[in-house]
């Protein structure tokens, strides 16, 4: 620095190295607002799952009998269908409306967060004897175990999320489809 001020390549440096710590700050910011993201679409996510698990749980546990039926889908969504007691119960997504919904309970998914596809199933297994006159009906002590999967696609971070409901249960008149 002379007298006058500053020398011109002084304020050039000092304009780089400027430039250089900004685009290290913007880039960390950046990375910071994903993050932040993803962990407010994860966190929407496990209240998702712990609200349809709780739902779930509590209404299999209060019937006789709980089975899944089958899948159906089409372009605009998927449900699987269950009985309950003999009543239809339906879980499934809406992809148009961007919701998730089991019997009349639905819930809306976050900005930015599209449903995917729902996979469901069931398993059984035990000692027990088929019953001649109803041939979907075993009788006897079994374990047996209904899962469902819905998988969600967030378009803001380009990451996958899953919604898991594992329902355990032992029962002595567990219908199956089949």
């Amino acid at each position: 620095m002379n007298n006058r001020g500053y020398m011109l390549y002084e304020l050039i440096i000092a304009f780089i190295l400027t430039t250089i710590i900004s685009i290290f700050l913007l880039s960390t910011a950046f990375k910071l607002n994903d993050r932040n993201q993803e962990l407010i679409v994860s966190s929407k996510i496990s209240v998702l799952q712990e609200d349809f698990t709780s739902r779930f749980y509590k209404d299999a546990r209060g019937h006789m009998s709980t089975y899944f039926v089958g899948a159906i889908g089409d372009a605009n969504g998927e449900y699987c269908s269950f009985y309950m007691d003999d009543q239809e119960v339906r879980f499934g997504i809406d992809k148009n409306s961007r919701t998730i919904y089991y019997g009349d309970y639905e819930s809306k998914l976050p900005d930015g967060v599209n449903p995917v596809s729902i996979n469901c199933g069931s398993t059984y297994s035990g000692m027990g004897y088929e019953n001649s006159i109803f041939h979907n009906i075993r009788e006897g002590n079994k374990n047996s175990a209904i899962t469902i999967n819905v998988r969600l696609e967030d378009v803001v971070t380009n990451k996958d999320y899953n919604i898991n409901i594992l329902y355990l249960y032992q029962d002595t008149n567990v219908k199956y489809s089949g």
